[in-house]
């Protein structure tokens, strides 16, 4: 039982409320923190609370059915084609993001959050350079939404 239940590595399992979304790539989720410091003669105090968080999810890219999912972006689908629709009334849907990551040990932890993304993108395309394909992906900025006073949850096996 050592270093082991410490190492993390990986990224996997991506759920946007239950639902998989393949590719991803990174998650960054950062806490913002504000700090009191008070003292007497005696000791110095200092209290913190998290008052917000936010974060970026880097994919490979979305599939029309995820940006309906993420953003509320209409589309249709038929047998040979889907068609995406983006106007200008986004929802802004709040979501669960989950995923997972792994422990050198073999177990695993998962996160769970409610979060808001910012449907702020764009459409990046390249040329292929001497027939090499080159992966393109796409970062969502979001916003944790606290729920019940609780900005993530954090669950690990042991």
């Amino acid at each position: 039982m050592g270093y082991e239940r410490k190492i993390l590595y990986g990224f996997s399992d991506i759920k946007i409320n239950g639902t998989p979304i393949l590719g991803g790539k990174s998650v960054t989720v950062n806490l913002e923190v504000q700090s009191v410091t008070a003292s007497n003669k005696q000791q110095s105090f200092k209290w913190s609370s998290v008052v917000g968080a936010s974060g970026q999810l880097t994919v490979l890219s979305l599939t029309a059915e995820e940006m309906n999912l993420l953003f509320g972006y209409q589309y249709s689908r038929n047998n040979e084609s889907v068609e995406l629709i983006v106007n200008d009334s986004l929802q802004n849907n709040e979501v669960e993001l989950s995923f997972s990551r792994k422990k050198a040990n073999g177990k695993e932890i998962k996160y769970y959050m409610n979060v808001i993304f910012d449907p702020t993108f764009s459409i990046d395309a390249n040329t292929l350079e001497n027939g090499n394909i080159e992966e393109s992906t796409l970062t969502l900025n979001f916003e944790v939404i606290k729920n019940g006073g609780v900005y993530y949850r954090q669950i690990e096996n042991i």
